[in-house]
């Protein structure tokens, strides 16, 4: 009966630690702001002339956008301007816009809206530094000199010609930039997952520990002497009374 009681109150314990991590888990308090990440994609201009319409020389000059954004979400510009992190990778062409609020709402609509409006400028650059490259190569396929030279010279000029018609075409059909990935959240880390580790381990020894006390006990229980009257002891000799009568008979 005791062992049962035993039993039954550390279970009661690690029902109240149970539920002790999960209140606790509720009320934690994060330990730092929320994220929200958005990915875009610049197509790269293959011709030689295209050194100033990658996706770095398209989002270096971000001084109007935080005036923008922050009308959009009704915010200040500072804040916006110190909030959002814009890097570029030179290899893939890929710009990551990652903003930071108190909530994961706020840090998705702070992404969005800079994302939103870092598209509108980017296009504007691109469509403006794209027709500039063709008009000057234009204005070069006018030019004269020796036949030779002139027919490499024009053919090379007509197939980057025809690169820039394409590259803006992309851009004034919205396909350059693109988004790749929609602004994705993540929470801050919280005290609660420091909190339910622990309380999860401590709870995990309770049970390994319960569960060995009960092997202990039965193991005890297996190998106790059996009940019964004790054996015998084995007389190496007469007792006192039987030595006495001998003795008195060899009287």
């Amino acid at each position: 009966m005791g062992r049962l009681a035993t039993t039954v109150a550390v279970l009661a314990f690690v029902g109240l630690c149970a539920g002790a991590a999960a209140a606790f888990s509720f009320t934690a308090k994060a330990t730092g702001p929320d994220t929200a990440t958005a990915l875009l994609r610049f197509e790269r201009f293959e011709g030689a002339l295209g050194s100033s319409l990658g996706a770095a020389e398209s989002v270096e000059d971000r001084k109007v956008l935080p005036a923008l954004v922050a009308r959009k979400v009704r915010a200040d510009q500072a804040t916006v301007a110190r909030a959002v992190r814009v890097s570029t990778d030179p290899g893939s062409e890929v710009v990551a816009i990652t903003a930071t609020a108190p909530d994961t709402g706020g840090a998705e609509a702070l992404a969005s809206a800079y994302t939103d409006e870092l598209i509108k400028a980017s296009r504007r650059r691109l469509l403006g530094r794209a027709v500039e490259a063709r008009r000057y190569v234009l204005s070069l396929l006018s030019g004269r000199g020796p036949s030779r030279v002139l027919t490499a010279r024009r053919r090379f000029l007509t197939q980057e010609r025809q690169r820039l018609d394409d590259f803006i075409a992309e851009v004034r059909a919205r396909r350059n930039p693109r988004i790749v990935q929609r602004p994705q959240t993540r929470a801050a880390p919280t005290s609660r997952a420091a909190l339910l580790s622990g309380l999860t381990a401590a709870l995990a020894g309770l049970l390994v520990a319960l569960g060995v006390a009960h092997v202990t006990g039965r193991s005890g229980r297996s190998s106790a002497p059996m009940e019964g009257p004790p054996p015998e002891a084995s007389d190496p000799g007469p007792s006192r009374e039987r030595r006495g009568a001998m003795t008195g008979r060899s009287f």
